[in-house]
Protein backbone atom coordinates (compact mmCIF):
# COMPACT_ATOMS: atom_id res chain seq x y z
CA UNK A 1 0.00 0.00 0.00
CA UNK A 2 1.05 3.24 -1.04
CA UNK A 3 0.88 6.12 1.78
CA UNK A 4 0.79 9.81 0.60
CA UNK A 5 -0.08 12.58 2.47
CA UNK A 6 -4.10 12.64 2.39
CA UNK A 7 -4.14 9.12 3.54
CA UNK A 8 -6.15 8.72 6.56
CA UNK A 9 -4.29 6.11 8.70
CA UNK A 10 -5.07 4.43 12.03
CA UNK A 11 -2.39 4.84 15.17
CA UNK A 12 -2.65 2.11 18.41
CA UNK A 13 0.27 4.27 21.14
CA UNK A 14 1.33 1.64 23.42
CA UNK A 15 3.09 3.86 25.77
CA UNK A 16 2.59 1.24 28.53
CA UNK A 17 0.75 -2.62 29.16
CA UNK A 18 -2.01 -0.55 30.84
CA UNK A 19 -1.86 3.37 28.44
CA UNK A 20 -2.95 2.65 24.88
CA UNK A 21 -3.86 5.74 22.73
CA UNK A 22 -5.99 5.18 19.61
CA UNK A 23 -6.10 8.13 17.31
CA UNK A 24 -6.07 9.06 13.45
CA UNK A 25 -3.77 11.14 11.39
CA UNK A 26 -2.05 11.19 8.45
CA UNK A 27 1.51 12.09 6.38
CA UNK A 28 2.89 15.47 7.34
CA UNK A 29 6.25 15.25 5.62
CA UNK A 30 8.47 12.31 4.82
CA UNK A 31 12.47 12.98 4.69
CA UNK A 32 14.91 10.47 3.40
CA UNK A 33 18.41 10.38 5.41
CA UNK A 34 21.07 10.96 2.29
CA UNK A 35 23.49 8.29 4.61
CA UNK A 36 20.73 5.71 4.49
CA UNK A 37 18.58 5.65 1.00
CA UNK A 38 17.06 2.64 1.98
CA UNK A 39 14.85 4.71 4.96
CA UNK A 40 12.33 7.07 5.54
CA UNK A 41 11.67 9.44 8.54
CA UNK A 42 7.92 10.17 8.61
CA UNK A 43 6.05 12.42 10.27
CA UNK A 44 2.74 12.51 10.96
CA UNK A 45 -0.04 14.90 12.35
CA UNK A 46 -3.13 13.28 14.53
CA UNK A 47 -6.53 14.77 13.18
CA UNK A 48 -9.17 12.82 15.70
CA UNK A 49 -7.40 13.01 19.14
CA UNK A 50 -8.82 13.27 22.72
CA UNK A 51 -7.75 16.24 24.93
CA UNK A 52 -7.19 13.57 27.74
CA UNK A 53 -4.61 11.86 25.38
CA UNK A 54 -3.10 14.64 23.97
CA UNK A 55 -2.35 15.27 27.78
CA UNK A 56 -1.18 11.53 28.23
CA UNK A 57 1.46 12.21 25.48
CA UNK A 58 2.67 15.59 26.49
CA UNK A 59 2.98 14.08 29.97
CA UNK A 60 4.98 11.32 28.25
CA UNK A 61 6.99 13.42 26.36
CA UNK A 62 7.99 15.65 29.14
CA UNK A 63 9.02 12.96 31.12
CA UNK A 64 6.57 13.56 34.02
CA UNK A 65 3.91 10.36 32.68
CA UNK A 66 4.23 7.88 35.47
CA UNK A 67 4.06 4.06 33.57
Amino acid sequence: MKVTENTPLDFILSISRDIIIQAQGHVIHVFQPPNDPKHENVGVTFTNISDADRETIRKYLAGTLTV
